[in-house]
Protein backbone atom coordinates (compact mmCIF):
# COMPACT_ATOMS: atom_id res chain seq x y z
CA UNK A 1 0.00 0.00 0.00
CA UNK A 2 1.05 3.59 -0.65
CA UNK A 3 -0.07 6.70 1.19
CA UNK A 4 -1.60 9.36 -1.02
CA UNK A 5 -0.55 12.14 1.39
CA UNK A 6 3.13 11.84 2.25
CA UNK A 7 3.11 14.93 4.49
CA UNK A 8 0.06 15.89 6.51
CA UNK A 9 1.79 18.77 8.34
CA UNK A 10 1.10 22.10 6.67
CA UNK A 11 4.06 24.49 6.33
CA UNK A 12 4.48 27.62 8.44
CA UNK A 13 6.46 29.72 5.96
CA UNK A 14 7.29 29.43 2.27
CA UNK A 15 9.95 31.08 0.13
CA UNK A 16 9.79 31.48 -3.65
CA UNK A 17 12.74 32.36 -5.88
CA UNK A 18 10.70 35.22 -7.36
CA UNK A 19 10.85 36.88 -3.92
CA UNK A 20 7.45 36.01 -2.47
CA UNK A 21 7.41 35.01 1.19
CA UNK A 22 4.19 33.65 2.67
CA UNK A 23 3.83 33.64 6.46
CA UNK A 24 1.07 31.81 8.33
CA UNK A 25 -0.91 33.34 11.17
CA UNK A 26 0.93 31.13 13.67
CA UNK A 27 4.31 32.61 12.77
CA UNK A 28 2.87 36.12 12.58
CA UNK A 29 1.52 35.69 16.11
CA UNK A 30 4.85 34.32 17.41
CA UNK A 31 6.71 37.34 15.97
CA UNK A 32 3.93 39.83 16.80
CA UNK A 33 3.92 40.99 13.18
CA UNK A 34 2.15 44.19 12.26
CA UNK A 35 1.67 45.61 8.75
CA UNK A 36 4.86 47.44 7.78
CA UNK A 37 7.22 45.31 9.90
CA UNK A 38 10.33 44.04 8.13
CA UNK A 39 11.47 40.43 8.38
CA UNK A 40 15.03 39.22 8.12
CA UNK A 41 16.93 35.99 8.71
CA UNK A 42 20.01 35.58 10.88
CA UNK A 43 22.30 32.56 10.80
CA UNK A 44 23.83 31.04 13.90
CA UNK A 45 25.92 27.84 13.64
CA UNK A 46 24.03 26.65 10.56
CA UNK A 47 20.64 27.52 12.03
CA UNK A 48 18.35 30.05 10.34
CA UNK A 49 16.51 32.40 12.69
CA UNK A 50 13.60 34.51 11.43
CA UNK A 51 12.94 37.80 13.18
CA UNK A 52 10.91 40.94 12.60
CA UNK A 53 11.63 44.58 13.32
CA UNK A 54 9.95 47.91 12.86
CA UNK A 55 11.85 49.95 10.23
CA UNK A 56 13.44 53.13 11.63
CA UNK A 57 11.71 55.23 8.98
CA UNK A 58 8.08 54.34 8.46
CA UNK A 59 8.03 56.24 5.18
CA UNK A 60 9.19 54.37 2.09
CA UNK A 61 9.48 50.80 0.95
CA UNK A 62 11.77 48.22 2.48
CA UNK A 63 12.83 44.73 1.41
CA UNK A 64 10.97 42.08 3.36
CA UNK A 65 8.22 44.48 4.45
CA UNK A 66 5.14 42.53 5.61
CA UNK A 67 1.54 43.13 4.67
CA UNK A 68 -1.66 41.12 5.31
CA UNK A 69 -2.74 38.81 2.50
CA UNK A 70 -6.26 40.26 2.62
CA UNK A 71 -8.35 42.51 4.83
CA UNK A 72 -8.93 40.96 8.25
CA UNK A 73 -6.46 38.12 7.63
CA UNK A 74 -3.75 37.15 10.09
CA UNK A 75 -1.60 35.64 7.31
CA UNK A 76 1.14 37.87 5.94
CA UNK A 77 3.19 38.21 2.76
CA UNK A 78 6.52 39.87 2.14
CA UNK A 79 8.76 40.36 -0.90
CA UNK A 80 12.53 40.08 -1.09
CA UNK A 81 14.27 38.28 -3.93
CA UNK A 82 17.67 38.60 -2.21
CA UNK A 83 16.42 37.09 1.05
CA UNK A 84 14.58 34.21 -0.63
CA UNK A 85 17.41 33.23 -2.93
CA UNK A 86 20.00 33.52 -0.15
CA UNK A 87 18.00 31.19 2.12
CA UNK A 88 17.22 28.65 -0.61
CA UNK A 89 20.84 28.60 -1.81
CA UNK A 90 22.21 28.29 1.75
CA UNK A 91 19.81 25.39 2.41
CA UNK A 92 20.89 23.71 -0.84
CA UNK A 93 17.44 23.83 -2.44
CA UNK A 94 17.40 24.06 -6.24
CA UNK A 95 13.63 24.19 -6.80
CA UNK A 96 11.65 27.39 -7.38
CA UNK A 97 9.97 27.28 -3.97
CA UNK A 98 10.26 25.59 -0.62
CA UNK A 99 8.08 25.53 2.45
CA UNK A 100 9.30 25.01 6.00
CA UNK A 101 8.11 24.38 9.52
CA UNK A 102 9.33 26.69 12.28
CA UNK A 103 10.41 25.77 15.78
CA UNK A 104 9.72 27.30 19.17
CA UNK A 105 10.50 31.03 19.55
CA UNK A 106 13.71 32.20 21.22
CA UNK A 107 14.38 35.52 22.95
CA UNK A 108 17.73 37.10 22.10
CA UNK A 109 18.70 40.77 22.60
CA UNK A 110 15.07 41.71 23.36
CA UNK A 111 13.97 40.33 19.99
CA UNK A 112 11.94 37.21 19.29
CA UNK A 113 13.60 34.81 16.85
CA UNK A 114 11.89 31.79 15.32
CA UNK A 115 14.13 28.96 14.00
CA UNK A 116 13.34 27.78 10.46
CA UNK A 117 13.75 24.01 10.17
CA UNK A 118 15.46 23.63 6.78
CA UNK A 119 16.54 20.01 7.19
CA UNK A 120 13.22 18.65 5.89
CA UNK A 121 11.52 21.10 3.50
CA UNK A 122 7.90 20.35 2.64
Amino acid sequence: MTKLLQHTRRPDISFHRNGTIRITARVAHLLSLQPGDVINIMTDNGEFLLHASRPPHTIGRHQGQCYPTKKGSHNFCANSVRLCRALLDAAGIKSQRAAFIVGEPLECHDTTHVPIITKHPL
